[in-house]
């Protein structure tokens, strides 16, 4: 909820992606009964990939690929990180249009 409440700009409507995401990095690097190894560890035998976790709520950039895109328009989408898809993707919300949007090519502005 703290993380929530920090992210007042984030809509009410986006909070359950939110929540998804805190239990997605508390999942990879939080305790479990056995202190040495993360509850992902435990379920699916291996070690988790922390490399592409990035702070909830900071300013990204999304590339916009060519075929989705005409000459004239912008190359990324600015918006800001809600979660995670998957290993290999992040949910982005795009506040200019309110959309959710999924991507892998993204630039991160973390404070």
């Amino acid at each position: 909820r703290a993380m929530m409440h920090a992210h007042e700009k984030i809509p009410q409507g986006l909070w359950a992606e939110m929540i998804n995401s805190a239990a997605y990095v508390l999942n990879r690097t939080g305790p479990s009964s056995e202190h040495d190894k993360s509850p992902f560890e435990l379920w699916t035998g291996r070690k988790p990939t922390l490399k592409h976790l990035r702070i909830i709520g900071c300013i990204c950039y999304a590339h916009v690929p060519k075929p989705k895109r005409k000459k004239m328009d912008k190359k990324a989408v600015k918006g800001i990180l809600i979660g995670y898809d998957n290993n290999d993707g992040y949910r982005i919300w795009c506040k200019e249009n309110n959309t959710l949007i999924r991507s892998r090519d993204v630039k991160f502005h973390e404070i």
